[in-house]
This record gives C-alpha cells, structure tokens and sequence, in this order.
C-alpha cells in the first residue's frame, strides 16, 4: 500500500491523472472522492476500458483525526485485502470499505 502523501510526485494531481497513474503501476486505488471516482469508472466502462478496482470509504467512517482512525483504515485495508486474496485484480471492481 502506498499513499498519495507517501509519493510526492502524485501529490496534487487531477482525479483522472491519478486514476490513470494507479492504473499503469497495477493499483486498485482507495478514496473517499466517491462521487468523482465512480464517475471516472462509469467513463471507463463507456469507453470500454477497465480498471484494477476501487475500493470506496468515507471521513465519517474513518476520521482523519489523530492516528486512531488513520490506524483503523489501515486495519480495515489489511483485513480486506486477507479476506479477498485476488480480488483487487478484478476488472473494474468496485468495494465499500
């Protein structure tokens, strides 16, 4: 797993650039975005491209205040990733977290 903040040349980029990034270095991405994100899927699937997944997630769920929800998006990510081995290489998969 890697973070946008982790990998300073994606910081700042548009949605669909950064799409396209997870994309060409074989990454299902994780958002909250979830109204921009499944856009960029439905434009995908209209152009008859796939994509290696999304997996969806909301402040609410997990807030970003302190390392306490940091820590539990973390976990949830882990345990996702142990419950559906092989999954995140689905096309154009999408998941709630």
């Amino acid at each position: 797993m890697a973070a946008v903040q982790g990998q300073e040349t994606l910081i700042g980029l548009i949605d669909e650039v950064l799409f396209a990034v997870a994309q060409t270095q074989q990454r299902v991405l994780v958002t909250e975005n979830v109204g921009d994100f499944r856009t960029l899927d439905a434009q995908y699937r209209a152009q008859g491209l796939s994509h290696l997944g999304l997996i969806l997630t909301t402040n609410l769920k997990y807030p970003h205040q302190g390392s306490a929800g940091i820590g539990r998006l973390i976990r949830a990510l882990e345990a996702w990733v142990a419950e559906h081995p092989g999954e995140a290489e689905a096309d154009s998969q999408l998941w709630w977290l």
